[in-house]
């Protein structure tokens, strides 16, 4: 806008008091900016340090324990550990035969009920309270449906 001027109002634009005050704030503003700038970066150079500190605090445990394991002789024990299962009719699950027909229709819905019950407790333990809520409908269902 102020190219379009003439000449004088150019240099009479340039010598007001708003014009200097503008110029002013400008100047502060971006002294403000590259202040808080630095705070941020020291900021986050900070939290990096500490976090990469706890990470190499984090492996050296990891290590002690991994050489105390091997000491103690536990190491090949924890290749063969299997976390339990609790769910009858999941799919890996090697008490359960496949073809298996002798099952009555209630054997069936007392452990699909069992089943979404240990689910459901599951969820509740991981915080996961929506997932235990249509868990439990689901379970009500089935039961209503008896």
């Amino acid at each position: 806008m102020s190219k379009s001027w003439p000449k004088e109002d150019a240099a009479a634009w340039s010598r007001s008091e708003v014009f200097q005050n503008f110029e002013k704030s400008i100047a502060e503003n971006f002294v403000r900016l590259s202040t808080i700038q630095q705070r941020i970066e020291k900021n986050a150079q900070d939290k990096l340090s500490g976090a990469l500190e706890k990470v190499k605090t984090l492996n050296t445990e990891l290590q002690k324990v991994k050489t105390t394991a091997e000491q103690v002789g536990l190491a090949d024990d924890a290749k063969d550990f299997v976390q339990k299962d609790d769910l009858m009719f999941h799919q890996d699950n090697p008490y359960v035969e496949s073809n298996n027909e002798d099952w009555e229709e209630d054997d069936i819905e007392d452990h699909i009920i069992k089943d979404l019950k240990v689910m459901a407790q599951e969820a509740i333990n991981e915080g996961n309270i929506k997932l235990a809520y249509k868990i439990e409908r689901t379970i009500q269902e089935i039961m209503d449906k008896e």
